[in-house]
């Protein structure tokens, strides 16, 4: 076992389509000498899986509350007991099923030791430029296990990290808010998604919670208006990207089919 970083796929449903696939095929390809494990939920029938993976594979099942809809994956992202889970590895790479991987430089990036690092989100204030102001996208991402189980066992930071992004809210989620551990009452509620917890809200209301900045954070992974942020990067390909083909399949598409893909 390599105990530096774990990587872990969310899978939901009994199989995937055929771009799904591909992310799932490149995945196992680039991180084959890395521990990988799904994590499903409970009763999922995992036989296709099987046979894309064609071998052994770690699978860790939680409650299939967690796997109904965005808000149900948002609350297991910010549980104590998905990351005590993989306790044992110092840091995770989240890999949905619509990333590609490129090339595995994970070990370059946990020496860097950031908390958590995502593709950076545009931003955009009318003009041609472009611009990024967080870290970043969940999809794929690194996370160091240690810092966001610090950051959820903190339940007064848990409420400063919540209301830091919408000060005007504090007065009407306090009376909702049990200071208690564990209490999500506030998180469930407020409809906001757990990569925006941890790379904006955590990273600038906890010193220990680091990120990169976005810059070099471009060359982790790229996600949203993918062609201008390309061009911004000098068209340097970054270690991988997320949900490649929602926006931007004209433009990763040569890419993957170098990668020995046809679609």
């Amino acid at each position: 076992m390599n105990n530096n970083c774990v990587v872990v796929i969310p899978i939901y449903k009994k199989s995937l389509t055929d771009l799904e696939k591909i992310s799932l095929q490149q995945g196992l390809k680039v991180l084959h000498q890395r521990d990988i494990f799904f994590i499903a939920p409970k009763g999922l029938d995992i036989s296709y899986y099987q046979s894309v993976c064609q071998e052994d594979f770690n699978i860790k099942y939680f409650n299939k509350n967690y796997f109904q809809d965005i808000k149900g994956y948002n609350r297991l992202m910010v549980s104590e007991e998905f990351y005590s889970a993989f306790d044992a590895y110092k840091f995770m790479l989240i890999y949905q099923t619509d990333c590609f991987i490129f090339r595995d430089e994970l070990d370059d990036w946990c020496n860097r030791n950031y908390s958590y690092v995502g593709a950076p989100w545009p931003e955009n204030d009318g003009s041609n430029s472009i611009w990024f102001k967080y870290v970043g996208n969940g999809g794929f991402s690194l996370r160091k296990i240690d810092d966001h189980l610090k950051v959820l066992n903190e339940t007064s930071s848990f409420t400063k990290t919540l209301f830091s992004f919408n000060g005007n809210r504090y007065s009407s989620w306090y009376a909702l808010f049990r200071l208690r551990k564990n209490d999500w009452s506030v998180y469930k509620n407020s409809n906001k998604n757990e990569d925006m917890f941890f790379g904006k809200n955590s990273s600038k209301s906890f010193p220990y919670f680091t990120v990169p900045t976005p810059d070099e954070a471009l060359d982790f992974g790229m996600e949203l208006r993918a062609k201008e942020v390309f061009k911004y990067h000098n068209e340097r390909l970054p270690m991988g990207i997320h949900a490649w083909w929602k926006d931007d399949f004209d433009l990763w598409k040569p890419y993957i089919e170098a990668e020995g893909y046809s679609f």
